[in-house]
């Protein structure tokens, strides 16, 4: 069986197609944010963000959509809460999708006061997260490397990098056929090829905050 390379795509694949996707997905979280009402579950919320993107693109998306409350903003992808949190006025959410626009994923995630007000840690992952595509783009460090210096960063702000279930990962033409962890690249990442993770933890609040886009 052949071997291909983590970074191989197919010969038809499109990167523009890949990058209006991606946009195309960050204009669908803004308005899923907007869905997020007190009293609200978390399960509710999946269930009418699910609804929105079927809507807006026409698809099931790609993975399982992730809606995290308050304490649950701690708990990676793919694990179960114990039970569903409740929104408050005050809650901290963070929403992670996948949708399928065009034939191409838009994987994108990110965390957000309910209230619409700026949120320290929400704004920590995402300016985290920006402070590491510059460090890319300037350094051009591997995979491995990227996530060392992410969590350094992450320490010195006293909190933690969580790595289980965000440890960035391959984004290619749909449906992928490839894997990789960006977190174990031993190579500098290519652009347009991998989705950088950010999961802050907060344990003196018990709160956590994701954010993901793709590495351009």
């Amino acid at each position: 069986m052949e071997t291909r390379d983590v970074e191989w795509n197919r010969s038809t694949f499109e990167p523009q197609r890949l990058l209006a996707a991606r946009s195309a997905s960050w204009a669908i979280v803004d308005e899923a944010f907007t869905l997020l009402r007190p009293g609200m579950t978390s399960v509710d919320a999946r269930e009418h963000i699910d609804r929105l993107l079927v809507a807006r693109t026409g698809h099931r998306p790609w993975h399982p959509t992730q809606v995290r409350i308050d304490a649950e903003t701690q708990i990676p992808f793919g694990a179960r809460a114990e039970s569903p949190s409740t929104v408050r006025a005050e809650s901290l959410a963070f929403i992670d999708m996948g949708p399928v626009v065009d034939g191409y994923e838009g994987d994108v995630a990110a965390t957000r006061a309910v209230s619409g007000e700026a949120h320290p840690l929400a704004l920590a992952a995402e300016s985290l997260h920006s402070d590491l595509v510059t460090h890319w783009k300037l350094h051009r460090p591997t995979g491995r490397a990227l996530y060392m210096h992410a969590s350094e960063r992450a320490h010195a702000l006293g909190l933690e990098l969580a790595t289980k279930g965000a440890s960035g990962h391959r984004l290619a033409d749909y449906p992928h056929d490839v894997r990789g962890q960006l977190r174990a690249l031993d190579r500098c990442p290519r652009t347009c090829a991998w989705v950088l993770e950010i999961h802050l933890l907060d344990h003196a609040r018990g709160l956590g905050a994701f954010y993901e886009d793709l590495l351009v």
